[in-house]
């Protein structure tokens, strides 16, 4: 185990983390290890998410440490910023996907409402105008021919 250690410290590819209580043996003891050894696989451990953020540093996307945490609080509006700040990553379409479904929804019920508002308005204006019109006592007559002369 310490061979595979010592090739990954030398490419620059150690990432450690105690998952049970143990003493690790020089040089690995001088190294910042994180203890996930009580995590009960909750998306907000400070651990995990210390160590999501170490792996998005060596990978050079900054997204994913930034979308674990915008998880970890599983409240929309952090996710949706998230996706505003990082369209690229991945996890940023279901996001998107379901902002736009949401919108879509939210679209459709008020152009409904508007539609049945308009409907009614103009039923109300076409009942005043035919009552209007009933009511009338005019008489309309053809036009009386003028003729012109020059």
């Amino acid at each position: 185990m310490n061979d595979e250690a010592e090739y990954a410290s030398d490419i620059e590819n150690y990432l450690p983390i105690y998952i049970a209580p143990c003493v690790l043996m020089p040089p690995f003891n001088r190294i910042h290890t994180e203890n996930l050894s009580n995590w009960a696989e909750s998306a907000s451990d400070p651990g995990w998410l210390k160590l999501v953020e170490r792996i998005a540093e060596r990978l050079g996307r900054k997204g994913i440490s930034e979308a674990a945490k915008a998880l970890a609080t599983g409240d929309k509006q952090t996710l949706y910023k998230f996706a505003q700040r990082f369209p690229e990553e991945p996890v940023a379409q279901p996001i998107w996907s379901d902002a736009e479904a949401k919108h879509r929804s939210e679209f459709q019920s008020c152009l409904g409402e508007a539609r049945a508002s308009v409907a009614a308005r103009a039923a109300r204006i076409t009942a005043d105008i035919s009552v209007s019109v009933g009511s009338s006592r005019c008489r309309v007559t053809p036009r009386a021919r003028h003729h012109f002369h020059p």
